[in-house]
C-alpha cells in the first residue's frame, strides 16, 4: 500500500462517524433539495465545525484540516478537488459554491464525507471524547449519548 493509501485509509470514516455527519446535515438542511441549497447547508455545518475548531487550533490549522479532509473525500468525490483551501479565505466565506453545478444528491454525498472524515481525522488527532464536546458545542440538540461515541 502506498504512503498515501494507507494514511486515507487510516482516516476512512466509519460507519458511526458517516452516521453522524448525516445526523448533523439532516438537522441543518430543513428539506434542502436543490443543489444550491445542498451547498448552503454544508456551508452551515462546516461554518459551525470551523468556529468550534478555530478556538481550539486556530483559523489555520481549522483550514488545514477541512482542506485534508476535502483532499481525502475526494478519492471519492473526484470533483472535490475543485474546493480550494490554499488562499487566505475562511470558511466563513467558503469556497464551497465551486460544486453549485453537481447534482444534489453528489453534492449532499460528498459533503456527508467531508464531515465525516473530518469527525475521523479529529477522533485521530484529539480522541473520540473532546472531538465530541466540538459536535456538542456547534449541535447542542443533536443528541450523541455516551453509547453512540464514535470510537473506532
Amino acid at each position: 500500500m502506498t504512503r498515501r493509501a494507507d494514511c486515507a485509509a487510516m482516516t476512512k470514516p466509519n460507519p458511526a462517524q458517516l452516521d453522524l455527519a448525516r445526523r448533523l446535515f439532516a438537522e441543518e438542511s430543513r428539506g434542502a433539495s436543490l443543489a444550491g441549497e445542498r451547498v448552503a447547508t454544508a456551508e452551515r455545518v462546516m461554518g459551525k465545525i470551523f468556529a468550534r475548531l478555530s478556538s481550539l487550533v486556530g483559523s489555520g490549522g481549522a483550514r488545514a484540516l477541512f482542506a485534508r479532509s476535502v483532499r481525502l473525500a475526494a478519492a471519492e468525490f473526484p470533483f472535490l478537488e475543485r474546493v480550494d483551501f490554499d488562499g487566505e479565505a475562511t470558511l466563513a466565506e467558503p469556497r464551497l459554491r465551486l460544486l453549485d453545478g453537481e447534482t444534489p444528491a453528489k453534492v449532499a454525498a460528498s459533503m456527508e464525507a467531508v464531515c465525516a472524515t473530518l469527525i475521523a481525522l479529529l477522533e485521530t488527532l484529539i480522541g473520540a471524547g473532546l472531538t465530541l464536546q466540538v459536535i456538542r458545542a456547534a449541535w447542542p440538540g443533536i443528541d450523541v449519548a455516551p453509547g453512540e461515541e464514535t470510537e473506532r
